[in-house]
């Protein structure tokens, strides 16, 4: 990774911790430079615009959210059962409980691409790859309806997160709870 890649990292990181503190209105080029520890100046030569600034982090946050798979060790071409699959969602559930500004950034910008199309775009086409993934491991673990019930497990762990921010008394246990349910495990 050049330099150049690692003060565009650097800067991106920074968005994102903007985001989680003030949310998507708080991103400027000052405040993210403040926040990078780098000038204004610098992030307007990568970043010229604040769409292409909340964009680009946008990106960088989903990356970082498929990084799930390899932290919670989930290998989606294994035959797993529906104990493992809710093991798994519970392990990356947990991963966003335990820091709840990830939580707060993923709301932020699915809100602010409801209002961005071209943001949309890039949010939707993410979560479509998310729901096949998961659904290729429902289907091997003979789910009746797997990209149904993939979707509605991504909706739930979403919710579930955005209820945590309020709640913080709910817990990984209640989530497995839930998602047991959608799953028909007893």
């Amino acid at each position: 990774m050049g330099v150049g890649d690692q003060k565009k990292q650097l800067i991106l990181d920074a968005v994102l911790r903007v985001i989680a503190a003030e949310g998507v209105d708080g991103v400027t080029h000052r405040s993210v430079g403040a926040e990078a520890g780098v000038s204004h100046g610098v992030v307007s030569y990568h970043f010229p615009t604040r769409d292409e600034l909340v964009l680009r982090s946008f990106e960088h946050h989903l990356g970082q959210v498929e990084d799930y798979d390899a932290i919670v060790k989930w290998d989606h071409t294994d035959r797993m059962t529906k104990s493992r699959i809710v093991d798994n969602l519970c392990a990356a559930v947990s991963l966003d409980m335990a820091g709840a500004a990830t939580t707060r950034v993923e709301q932020e910008l699915i809100l602010y691409a409801s209002r961005r199309p071209e943001i949309a775009v890039v949010f939707r086409d993410w979560e479509q790859k998310v729901i096949e993934a998961l659904a290729d491991s429902l289907q091997r673990a003979r789910c009746r309806h797997p990209r149904l019930t993939a979707a509605i497990l991504l909706s739930l762990s979403r919710g579930f997160l955005l209820e945590s921010l309020t709640d913080p008394s709910l817990t990984e246990a209640d989530f497995r709870r839930r998602a047991n349910a959608v799953l028909g495990i007893d």
